[in-house]
Formats: structure tokens, C-alpha cells, sequence
């Protein structure tokens, strides 16, 4: 009986002792308040009644935790926070989380592991610890001993960086969407979106400018680290940087903590905690439209006026039911239409590779062949073209009509099924479509043999139905391009014996040698044709080199200047008239627009002039050079060319502004009336007339004011809203009066809806022939003659010219030559 006393009491203890010790643990499961180490034996579930962080372990300081988030409801991930951040500074692998359930384990046993049958995750550190701390700097380690760490979080960092944190090349930061990335380069950081399972690109970029310290080759790769002094640093060896990419709190006495986070709309940003709130402290990209993907697929940003649709729909975020589609076209079965605009851009194009293509038809039909192209962005000024082999974002909207897209928009699944079950209806219509399209087409015979008895031409506008719509496209982009407000046409056409007159003046010999020498000393003047949208060659100069060997045409794609080319063989006398004249050099036309386009010419000139007098210009006159323009206007789009339209109307004679303004009515009307007959694309042409002016024997001086007046007018009256640019031509004007007529013109408040711009010759170099002479010692005094005509000229297009252009030799000279022969 005493034994089993003794037993008896002995399995009280047994029990007592395993109660407490059950009991200790489960405390240690179940704890709510979080400790300052976790050691071996250490196991916790997930408290059903928390719903967004469950606290494990904590800092000594008490401003970091380590524990299980919830994420969406019913997942769970490990992660550490702040208290006053609402996102996490570090999570687990976000591409991988846990249930939310008293299945989920998580333990220490010299590794930290965290166990969900239900969702077959398994995930351990690895390591063979005593401890897991969460220190100071929110860094979470595995230690062995007091010194000694087996892991730590900051080698893996999630979407932040925090202060102190070295971040290396074998890192890198993500999105919590997963859509972006930071990464470390030989020598810079940059940011990627993933555009596809296989792919990512570039759109942003911060070299290394390495002020202090200098990047050494063999000595390992750079990292990147946040310095409590207010930047991100990027290091190689020590603790000098090769480079500072400061913050707002840059050098600034600040006490708190930095951090920096890729977020998901593709920023990266820093923020400061101040001991009472987080400031933002610095952002990679300022403009929205800069980054990545702000408006959505085959949508369109545009600075300052936001988000729409490529294809011109409202529906932000529906811009193409396809648009969400990986895939490419590959397959033969994928259907997909094409969308085409102008005024759109490659955004972060500078970390694009781009090759350079001659033409808009060009560029489009390297992504056609392609079935791993989505679109092509080209260039028209610098021939650039970027292929884009990735599902299309948001482009970047732009006021050059010049940058033009194409993009390939797959049709909807729907669209299929939607065929099949219209297939019954389509059947039953058959034979009443039948009947109608006889109908239809007895009808159409009847409309064309009554269009083409009245109308000749008819046939050159069926022709142009099926015009390509490419070269039409293209047409139109150059001609806009041309007009850029700011810009203006260098006129450097002087045929050989033209410039000769040019080159007696200064005493040079007109030899092949000293034209080139001056086309090369405009073409290459540092600055001056970012002024300049196209320069006018002779056919000799189309073909000629810098003294390098370099193409003149090179020299201008590469400065984003197109080429234009003289193409009329100059005036002869019409016959019946009172010494008036008609342009040559309609016979074989063609065949030399073909050449000069495949040389590089994108845009021709062909003069006419008329002349007022008592009787002229006559009516013959006019109709001659009118349809003498039409005909060359429309040959030279048939093959590529933007034809400038040319009727000059001579300033001799003693005529007074009036009636210059009447006669440039009269001669502009029939020029249009002409054009229209001719089916000439106006949107893909250019007007070159004269500034309405009193005759030069007049001896009258009228106002710029008054000239711009009475040249807008006209303008109005005549030339439809169609034509994109009007360029005007300086007729004898001196270079000052030229800019100054050209400003006011601009100033003039009313309706003008071409852009008012330049083509001179002699009004942009007739200070620089001066200050040239012909001598090699002069060529950076002529061009600094140059630069100033042709930074004068830009600024008038805009209304901007003061009149403060240093004036060369021969600035304010009158360069009307009476009675001049074309």
C-alpha cells in the first residue's frame, strides 16, 4: 500500500512536471507579446484572430519586427516591419506563400523553417545557428555564437533597401507586382520592367560619373549602399564613392532612418523616418510619363495632357481587348489589324538599340516580316528606327509629327467565335447582297463614265486610292517635320552658275572645290542646325563629301535635317507674252525623283516666277506656272518626294502693297485651283511664296507690321488649312529685314493655321560669304556669322526675335538684284 503511495505520487510529479513543461511551450507558441530572440526549439502557428501582422521577434530598440503577414486574407508570408510603414521593409520570396492555418509551422532548430502541407511549401535557411535575432537596422540573422552569422535578410532583399544595406550585382530589388527590377551594372544602376517571361528592358539608367574615386578593373564589382548622410552610393573598394546619387536630406544634419523601394508603378523612392512620420525624400523618375508603363497597354502619355489611347479611344485601361496577350505572332492562325499615328515615341528610347533606316516603309516592313515584333517607332529627322519585340506599353505622346507608329493589335478571341455564329445569318443574306451588288455595281459603271467624261483626271485619283499608304504616310510626316515651329529650310540650291555669281563677289573661283568647302562650312557649324529642318541641294551637292568623306546627306540625317533637292532645268520666256516665264524640266522628271530619292532626298523645289506690270502677270502666265507646279507637285509624290510649291512673285516694279497683295491672291488661288485638279496630297506639300511687299522702285517703306498684315491676308484667302507649313522665301529682303518681316508675320494676332517658317538662301548667307572669303583662317568667323542668322530666323518663326542678333558684314545690305535671271 505505501508503494503504491510512493507510485502514486510519483506519476503526480511525472504529470506535474510534464503540465509545466507543455504548458511553458505553449506559451511560447501562443505568445503574443514578441521577444528579443528566438533559439532552438522555438515553434509558432498563425493566430487565427490577427488579420495583418502577428509580431514573433523584435529589435532592442523596438522599431522592427519580425513575423507572419497576412497577405490577401488567407496567405501567409514571414516578413519585417515598421511601425509606421505600411508595407513591409522585408518579405520571404513574395512569388511563394503559406496558408493561413494552424497547419502552417514555423520553428527554429539551429535553421529557421516555416512548413504548410496544405500548400506543400517548405522553406528553411539551411543554416546550424543558435539564434535568430532581428537586429537594429532590421537586418534578421541566423548567428552561431555572438559573432559568427549563418544568414541574414539583408542578402535578400524584397522590393527596399535600408540604410547601411549593401546591395551587390548578385541582388536585386523587385516590385511587389513582380513587373520591375533594380539591378547593379560594371558600373551603374538600372531599372528593367519585364516585358515578357523570357525578356526585361531598360528605362532607367545612372552611370557612375566617378568624381572621387575611379572604378579599377580587376578589383571586384560595385555595390550600392545607402549612406546616413543622405545618398545612395555606389562603391568598389573602400569607403570613397564612384558616384553619389543624392537625396533631398543630401549633407543635411538629419537624424532618422533612410530607406529606399521600387515600387509598383516602376519608381524608385526614398523616403526618411523622422522619428514622427516618413517624408519623401527622393524619386528616380519626376515625370509620369517617364516611367514604365503609366497609362496602361497601347495607351499614350503625353506630358501635360495625361493618358489616351494609340488608337484615339477615351477608354483608359481598355485601350485593346488583346492588349494583356504575351504572346507573339507567330502563330499562323493570330489575326491582328495595324494602327498607325503620328506625334508617338519610344519612351526611354536612349536605352534602346535602334538601327537606321531610309524611309518610314522601310522601317515598318522590318517589323512586318517579324513575328516577334509588336511595332515600329521611327524617326523621320534622324532615320532612327526602334523595333519594338515586346508586348506594347504606353508610348510617349510628342508634338513632332515627324515620330511615327505602327503597331500590330491582335484581334479579340471573341472576334472568332462571333464569325462563326454569324455565319447562318450570313448565308441567309446571301442572295439579297447579291442582288443589291449588281445593282450597286450597274450603278457605279453609270457614275464613273459620267465622272470620267467630265473629269480627265480621274484616273490619277483612282490611282491614288491605291496609293501606298506607307509613302502617303510618309508624305505627310516630312512635310510636318519641314514646318516644326523653330526650325526653317537652308536654301543652298544655287545651281554651278548661280553661285558663281555669289563667289565673284568675294573674289573666289567657282570651282568644284570652293562649293564644296562652303557647303561644308554650313553643313558642320557647331549648333546651327538644330535651327534648321531641311537644307535645298544642287544635284551636284546631293552627291558630294566633307573633306572626311562623309556625305553631305549623312552630315544632315545624323542632325536630324532632311534633305530636299532642286529638280526644275530653270524659266524660258513664254512665248506671247511681255517677257513673262515658264519653269522647264517636266520631261523625265520622274526617273530623276526616283534617283534623288534613293541618294536621300526627301523633299524637291521647283521655282516659278511671275512678274507685275502694267498687264502682268497675264493669265497665261499664271495658268502655265500654276499647272506647271501641279504637275510637278503630284510626279514627285507619286515618287517620294514632298514637293515645295514655289510661285514667286518678283519685287521689281513700282508697284505699291496693295497690289502685291492682290496679284499674290490671284496667282496663290490658281496655284491651289491647279493642285486640286492635279489630286495633289496637300497635307504632304509645302507653300514657298513671297512676303506681300511694295515693288522696289516704288520708293515706298512700309512697317513690318504692315507687310505681315497684308502677307497673312493673303494667306487666309488662299491656301487651305490642309498645307501644314508655309516657308517663306526672302525675295531681295536683306538678312535683317527678312528675320524681321518673318517675326512679325508670327506676332500677328488671327487665324493661322500653317506654321509660318523660312526657306532662304541668300537671307542666311550673305554675311557668312563675307566673313568667309574663301579662306580657310575665316571658316569659324563665317560660322559664328551663320549660327547667328540661322538662331535669329528660329527665334522669328516663334514671334521671339528681339532684333539683338550680332549683325555680320552684309547683314542690313539689300540683296534684290533687278531684273535677275532664274
Amino acid at each position: 500500500m505505501e508503494g503504491l503511495c510512493l507510485n502514486s505520487f510519483t506519476r503526480v510529479l511525472l504529470l506535474l512536471f510534464v503540465f509545466l513543461v507543455f504548458s511553458h511551450k505553449w506559451q511560447r507558441v501562443n505568445a503574443v507579446e514578441p521577444v528579443l530572440e528566438l533559439v532552438k526549439g522555438f515553434e509558432a502557428k498563425p493566430d487565427s484572430s490577427i488579420d495583418s501582422f502577428q509580431p514573433l521577434l523584435t529589435d532592442s530598440n523596438g522599431n522592427f519586427s519580425f513575423g507572419f503577414l497576412r497577405v490577401n486574407g488567407s496567405r501567409l508570408s514571414l516578413a519585417v516591419t515598421h511601425p509606421n510603414l505600411t508595407d513591409p521593409l522585408w518579405v520571404l520570396d513574395p512569388t511563394r506563400s503559406a496558408s493561413w492555418s494552424h497547419k502552417t509551422k514555423l520553428f527554429f532548430n539551429g535553421s529557421l523553417v516555416i512548413i504548410d502541407p496544405s500548400s506543400r511549401l517548405e522553406w528553411s535557411t539551411h543554416t546550424n545557428g543558435d539564434r535568430l535575432i532581428l537586429r537594429n537596422d532590421s537586418n534578421l540573422q541566423v548567428v552561431k555564437t555572438s559573432t559568427f552569422v549563418e544568414w541574414e535578410s539583408f542578402d535578400f532583399p524584397g522590393n527596399t533597401l535600408v540604410e547601411s544595406q549593401n546591395f551587390t550585382s548578385a541582388m536585386a530589388l523587385v516590385s511587389p507586382n513582380g513587373l520591375y527590377s533594380m539591378r547593379l551594372g560594371s558600373d551603374f544602376i538600372g531599372l528593367y520592367a519585364k516585358v515578357s517571361e523570357e525578356s526585361q528592358q531598360f528605362y532607367w539608367k545612372h552611370s557612375a560619373l566617378q568624381a572621387k574615386a575611379k572604378v579599377k578593373d580587376g578589383a571586384g564589382p560595385i555595390l550600392a549602399r545607402i549612406n546616413p548622410n543622405g545618398y545612395l552610393g555606389m562603391y568598389q573598394t573602400g569607403s570613397i564613392p564612384i558616384d553619389v546619387e543624392a537625396f533631398n536630406s543630401f549633407q543635411r544634419p538629419v537624424n532618422g532612418l533612410l530607406i529606399l523601394r521600387l515600387e509598383s508603378d516602376g519608381n524608385l523612392r526614398g523616403y526618411l523616418w523622422d522619428g514622427s512620420h516618413w517624408a519623401l525624400n527622393y524619386e528616380a523618375i519626376r515625370e509620369t510619363c517617364d516611367l514604365p508603363n503609366p497609362c496602361g497597354p497601347y495607351s499614350l502619355c503625353t506630358p501635360g495632357s495625361g493618358c489616351s489611347c494609340i488608337d484615339n479611344r477615351t477608354v483608359i485601361g481598355e485601350c485593346t481587348h488583346a492588349a494583356s496577350s504575351p504572346a507573339d505572332f507567330c502563330d499562323k492562325t493570330t489575326e491582328f489589324k495595324v494602327v498607325r499615328r503620328d506625334g508617338v515615341e519610344v519612351p526611354f528610347k536612349e536605352l534602346m538599340d535602334h538601327k537606321t533606316t531610309s524611309s518610314l516603309g522601310e522601317c515598318e516592313e522590318m517589323c512586318v516580316d517579324n513575328c516577334k515584333c509588336f511595332g515600329a517607332v521611327y524617326n523621320n529627322g534622324s532615320g532612327f528606327c526602334y523595333l519594338v519585340n515586346y508586348p506594347i506599353r504606353t508610348m510617349l505622346g510628342v508634338a513632332d509629327p515627324s515620330k511615327l507608329g505602327y503597331f500590330k493589335v491582335r484581334e479579340g478571341v471573341g472576334k472568332k467565335k462571333s464569325r462563326v455564329g454569324l455565319t447562318v445569318g450570313m448565308s441567309l443574306l446571301a442572295v439579297i447582297a447579291l442582288v443589291l451588288m449588281v445593282a450597286m455595281v450597274y450603278v457605279g459603271f453609270r457614275n464613273w463614265r459620267r465622272e470620267k467624261r467630265f473629269h480627265p483626271q480621274l484616273s490619277i485619283l483612282i490611282w491614288h486610292r491605291r496609293y501606298s499608304i506607307i509613302r502617303t504616310y510618309e508624305l505627310i510626316a516630312n512635310a510636318a517635320y519641314i514646318g516644326t515651329p523653330g526650325k526653317g529650310i537652308l536654301a543652298a540650291d544655287e545651281s554651278t552658275g548661280t553661285i558663281g555669281k555669289r563667289f565673284v563677289s568675294i573674289n573666289v573661283e567657282n570651282v568644284e572645290s570652293n562649293r564644296r568647302a562652303l557647303r561644308e562650312l554650313l553643313f558642320t557649324t557647331p549648333g546651327a542646325l538644330q535651327y534648321i529642318s531641311g537644307i535645298i541641294l544642287f544635284e551636284e551637292t546631293l552627291y558630294q563629301k566633307t573633306a572626311s568623306g562623309k556625305l553631305f546627306v549623312d552630315v544632315m540625317k545624323e542632325a536630324g535635317v532632311l534633305p530636299g533637292i532642286k529638280v526644275d532645268k530653270g524659266t524660258v520666256e513664254l512665248a506671247g507674252t511681255n517677257g513673262e516665264t515658264t519653269t522647264t524640266g517636266l520631261d523625265g522628271l520622274g526617273d530623276r525623283c526616283k534617283k534623288y530619292y534613293e541618294a536621300g532626298a526627301r523633299f524637291a523645289k521647283w521655282h516659278a516666277v511671275l512678274k507685275i506690270g502694267n498687264n502682268e502677270p497675264s493669265e497665261l502666265a499664271i495658268h502655265e506656272n500654276a499647272y506647271g507646279l501641279a504637275r510637278y507637285a503630284v510626279i514627285c509624290q507619286e515618287n517620294g518626294l514632298v514637293p515645295i510649291v514655289e510661285p514667286e512673285i518678283l519685287v521689281d516694279g513700282s508697284h505699291d502693297i496693295e497690289k502685291c497683295a492682290y496679284v499674290t491672291e490671284r496667282v496663290l488661288a490658281a496655284c491651289y485651283k491647279a493642285l486640286s485638279d492635279h489630286h495633289v496630297i496637300l497635307e504632304g506639300t509645302l507653300l514657298k511664296p513671297n512676303m506681300v511687299t511694295p515693288g522696289s522702285d516704288s520708293g515706298s517703306k512700309v512697317k513690318p507690321e504692315v507687310i505681315a498684315k497684308h502677307t497673312v491676308r493673303a494667306l487666309q484667302r488662299t491656301v487651305p488649312a490642309a498645307v501644314p507649313a508655309v516657308v517663306f522665301l526672302s525675295g531681295g529682303q536683306s538678312e535683317e529685314e527678312a528675320t524681321v518681316n518673318l517675326n512679325a508675320i508670327n506676332q500677328l494676332k488671327g487665324k493661322k493655321p500653317w506654321s509660318l517658317t523660312f526657306s532662304y538662301g541668300r537671307a542666311l548667307q550673305q554675311s557668312t560669304l563675307k566673313a568667309w572669303g574663301g579662306k580657310e583662317e575665316n571658316v569659324d568667323k563665317a560660322q559664328k556669322a551663320f549660327l547667328a542668322r540661322a538662331k535669329a530666323n528660329s527665334e522669328a518663326t516663334l514671334g521671339g526675335y528681339k532684333g539683338d542678333a550680332q549683325l555680320g558684314e552684309g547683314a542690313s545690305e539689300s540683296l534684290h538684284v533687278k531684273d535677275y535671271k532664274y
